[in-house]
């Protein structure tokens, strides 16, 4: 599973929450939102269409799942990296063989 752990400024635990499914999900990277909440991106083979897909989660402040979402194709798909834009949107850096794949063909 995908763990969110919130401490205070000592270290000590405020909350920590679980996200996932029954195999195996990893969280690669964790930012706060400008809401306050946070954004997750990562693995997952609990959920998708491949081997592995990439992992998007939004919580809010306290850690409670707002959203999910997963992209890949038929490969083993990573959410790596992530950034929230001006425009409240997420970039995120992927490692994608399947996409990169797919569209290397139609190009």
């Amino acid at each position: 599973d995908v763990f969110l752990v919130k401490t205070d400024a000592n270290g000590n635990l405020e909350w920590s929450k679980a996200f996932g499914g029954i195999i195996n999900d990893e969280g690669k990277s964790v930012i706060q939102s400008t809401d306050g909440g946070y954004i997750i991106a990562g693995t997952t083979t609990s959920f998708g269409s491949g081997n592995s897909d990439v992992y998007l989660l939004k919580t809010s402040s306290d850690g409670t799942l707002l959203w999910s979402k997963t992209f890949g194709g038929t490969g083993a798909d990573e959410g790596m990296s992530l950034t929230e834009t001006s425009d409240g949107g997420i970039a995120l850096i992927l490692d994608v063989p399947s996409l990169l794949k797919f569209y290397a063909k139609r190009s």
